[in-house]
């Protein structure tokens, strides 16, 4: 694992933990050297090294579950090494870092009973080395530890709504488009229809009877005036049918600009889309099925895969839609499909297409074929 993916996308909060550990060690080295009979500086700085070294790999993302969590393991165990060398009371700010790491990782109730038993295994270990109850420290410090856990759980509640927010919105964003142009769509259908259906059935009614009238009329400047009403009625003719051949023409949807207002106000991932302009849906329920399929993958990977990056490639030929998405996250190896996969799924059925999805790189991977025009 390259140095440089623990040290990336870090926040303040990173940065105040790893001063807090520097504060730490900085104290610790100099009590130490004020004491006749201390314990090596070596030993201990050992320990709070393997600390730092597992909060990186612990608060790393892009890491591997189980890394992760063997990171926080030997993040523990070195804080109660450091505890039971140095028996600093201040030290237990070290198990209050890590309290409030795993509040992001574990429910609420979990982490809430792991606290508990830390605080009690701590106070425990010192209260035995020095020989005497220390059942102030603990109360304070468990009543820290709870703070710690209490604020990072809120923290991560607000962020998590926030993201959802944001998302929400972007949707709404898209789907709003869509439907405006949905509405253009069928608005355009229906002028066409009427203008050929009605006033076409006229016009050609019309000439119909300007040809009877002309052959019952032995009148020569009326027959002419026929002829010209005719020829007018004729043109006028030839003009509706242009018109509703042009409005025929126009049937696509501007797909590509609900897809572009949903990917850029997406939070918290950086999309890479490739989608060609000549993407053309002409259909209103494939581009409906589509938009909806791109927003639960982009969900799924706000949501569960912890991603930060995400990838959309859209493809097109004479019969078919293509996109493939995924992103750079990371998913359990004993993965289900749940309410929104399933959904997704019986979406892209109903439409005679094909949803294919298959894990690659510890990331989940969406094939979806659609047909143009639904069979």
């Amino acid at each position: 694992m390259a140095f440089s993916t623990l040290i990336a996308n870090r926040d303040m909060r990173d940065l105040l933990a790893l001063m807090t550990w520097v504060a730490l060690f900085a104290i610790s080295v100099y009590i130490t050297n004020q004491q006749p009979e201390a314990p090596e500086i070596s030993l201990f700085s050992s320990f709070f090294c393997f600390y730092a070294l597992g909060y990186l790999i612990g608060t790393c993302e892009q890491c591997k579950h189980k890394l992760r969590w063997l990171a926080l393991a030997l993040m523990l165990f070195s804080a109660f090494a450091c505890g039971w060398i140095l028996q600093f009371g201040y030290l237990s700010i070290l198990t209050i870092i890590w309290v409030a790491v795993v509040a992001y990782l574990l429910p609420i109730r979990v982490s809430a009973c792991s606290t508990l038993i830390i605080v009690l295994a701590w106070f425990t270990m010192q209260s035995v080395k020095q020989q005497h109850l220390l059942w102030i420290e603990g109360l304070l410090y468990g009543l820290f530890h709870l703070f710690a856990l209490l604020l990072a759980t809120t923290h991560q509640r607000e962020q998590q709504a926030r993201v959802e927010l944001q998302n929400q919105h972007a949707q709404l964003q898209s789907t709003q488009h869509l439907l405006s142009e949905l509405s253009k769509h069928s608005e355009r259908t229906r002028i066409a229809r009427d203008l050929h259906d009605l006033l076409g059935h006229h016009l050609t009614a019309l000439s119909i009877k300007l040809q009877i009238a002309q052959r019952m009329t032995a009148d020569a400047p009326a027959q002419q005036q026929i002829l010209e009403c005719q020829s007018v009625a004729k043109l006028l003719l030839n003009d509706v049918r242009d018109a509703v051949d042009m409005l025929r023409q126009h049937r696509d949807i501007d797909f590509h600009q609900s897809l572009t207002l949903l990917l850029q106000h997406t939070p918290e991932l950086k999309v890479h889309a490739t989608i060609p302009q000549h993407i053309a849906v002409d259909d209103s329920h494939i581009a409906q099925v589509l938009l909806r399929c791109v927003q639960e993958a982009i969900t799924n990977s706000l949501r569960h895969s912890h991603a930060k990056q995400f990838w959309i490639v859209m493809t097109q030929d004479e019969e078919k839609l293509f996109a493939n998405m995924h992103d750079d996250g990371y998913i359990s190896e004993q993965w289900q499909k749940g309410n929104g996969l399933t959904g997704m799924s019986e979406r892209v059925s109903e439409c005679d297409g094909h949803l294919h999805l298959y894990e690659h790189n510890r990331a989940l991977h969406y094939k979806i074929e659609l047909p143009l025009t639904p069979q």
